[in-house]
């Protein structure tokens, strides 16, 4: 499985005025790569950006918010820009059952794991 997360839009700040590169419309986890009943938990402060894209790439919402069936694909987002570990990510109440990680993407501020 390939997940692809969007890099992180760079601004350019001259004086008053900044310009911020533009989303491409391939973002977030891309289409496809999810499907219904599957979770993507993204911790403060990578929640946003990435409801942010998801909305841009027409994917449902309900991925960052719906509670893991047994059936469930589980997802992290680790901000290591900001100092995260997969250790920092798993204190969310619903990710305690799950006892294993799979890396299954890093990017240069972010890795994803797949949990079992």
């Amino acid at each position: 499985m390939k997940i692809r997360l969007p890099r992180d839009p760079q601004a350019n700040v001259s004086g008053h005025r900044a310009k911020v590169g533009r989303p491409r419309r391939e973002r977030a986890f891309g289409s496809g790569s999810l499907r219904p009943g599957d979770r993507v938990f993204a911790p403060i402060p990578s929640n946003a950006p990435l409801a942010f894209y998801f909305a841009q790439a027409g994917l449902d919402p309900a991925y960052l918010s719906s509670v893991p069936t047994d059936s469930s694909r589980v997802y992290v987002v680790v901000n290591t820009a900001e100092g995260f570990a997969l250790k920092t990510s798993l204190r969310e109440r619903l990710l305690q059952k799950y006892t294993k990680a799979r890396l299954v993407g890093r990017y240069p501020s972010a890795e994803v794991y797949q949990l079992h």
